[in-house]
């Protein structure tokens, strides 16, 4: 264990100018300073320089000095270590950035359990300015993504900030949401600040075959028992399933042209119920599913080329139908067990 003393006059160093580096030297002295407010210490505001400044090199020393270091690109992982007078934080990307310095504040004793909360770290009675510290996590250089359900947007920030401190990575929106629709480019603008990825999607593969074709094509609805259903799924076989569900596809993805990824699965609890047609019957659940990804993907590659369809294949038989290249496999999904081993954590929000 280390220690941390609050009263100590840290200097935050920035190596390097990008946003990214500013915004995660403004958040660390925020709390440095709500821990300082909160034991009563009255101390001026954290110091915030560029290290390449002359004036550095006066804190390179002996003097307590926080060093930010943040590489090029996206990458998550992070590393930090903290002795006497210096503490590094070293980000792969400005998001490993971000997800090092919150690993450093929830290692003094910080915790954000839902939207606007915050635990304050316990003092020492002998000695509240000191905090004992755990080491560096630094285990997990993955994605973390988090799968948010309702519409209600005024509570939107509050879920990226939370997902910020909790070292979330890309927070996801279902298609029919409300923030993801209408408040689109205001959610882009709070995520980048961050970069947190935005993607969009969920159960919503069934969502592409709206349910006011029912009554007069039931034919591109899932056959159950000889009868045709429209809460489960849909016949991925029929020509004017195709039709359908090709074009409402292509409109989602031209009104979100700067959504990179796009998780499209079958109904909830349904994952391998499909259609038992007489067309159908020659292929297997997953190879129907496979059916509508392959079309959904084709419109994809049209529209955005670099960007990929997540699909949801819980079964460990190999299909026969290949995947279209930009096509990626979730075989653990949100609310699972061991979420955090596939990068998942799950939501609702109303």
């Amino acid at each position: 264990m280390v220690d941390f003393d609050i009263l100590k006059p840290w200097v935050i160093l920035m190596s390097g100018n990008s946003p990214s580096v500013k915004n995660a030297a403004r958040e660390l002295s925020t709390y440095i300073e709500i821990l300082r407010a909160d034991f009563r210490v009255e101390q001026r505001a954290i110091l915030i320089i560029d290290s390449k400044d002359s004036s550095a090199i006066n804190y390179m020393g002996q003097s307590p000095h926080i060093v930010l270091r943040a590489g090029d690109g996206k990458g998550t992982g992070f590393t930090w270590h903290l002795d006497k007078f210096r503490l590094e934080i070293i980000g792969e990307g400005g998001r490993g950035l971000f997800n090092g310095i919150f690993d450093f504040l929830s290692a003094l004793g910080f915790r954000w359990r839902y939207p606007g909360s915050v635990d304050l770290p316990r003092r020492n009675s002998a000695a509240p300015h000191i905090l004992s510290i755990r080491e560096a996590e630094n285990a997990y250089s993955g994605q973390k993504r988090y799968l948010l359900f309702g519409n209600n947007q005024k509570k939107v920030e509050s879920w990226i900030l939370w997902a910020v401190r909790n070292r979330i990575d890309a927070m996801v929106f279902p298609l029919a949401s409300k923030a993801f629709g209408v408040f689109f480019e205001k959610l882009i603008q709070k995520t980048e600040k961050y970069e947190i990825d935005v993607e969009a999607g969920g159960w919503e593969l069934p969502l592409l075959v709206p349910r006011k074709y029912f009554t007069f094509h039931k034919e591109m609805f899932r056959m159950n028992e000889g009868k045709r259903d429209k809460k489960i799924n849909f016949c991925p076989t029929a020509p004017e399933t195709i039709r359908v569900f090709s074009q409402e596809a292509r409109e989602v993805f031209l009104a979100h042209p700067h959504t990179k990824v796009f998780h499209l699965w079958p109904t909830r609890g349904h994952e391998g119920e499909w259609c038992s047609c007489p067309t159908c019957r020659a292929f297997t659940a997953e190879e129907q599913n496979r059916i509508a990804i392959n079309v959904a993907a084709d419109a994809l590659h049209e529209i955005a080329p670099s960007a990929v369809i997540s699909y949801c294949e819980l079964s460990t038989e190999q299909p026969n139908i290949a995947l279209r290249e930009n096509v990626i496999k979730i075989s653990r999904l949100p609310g699972a067990f061991e979420p955090e081993i596939s990068g998942w954590f799950f939501a609702d929000f109303k």
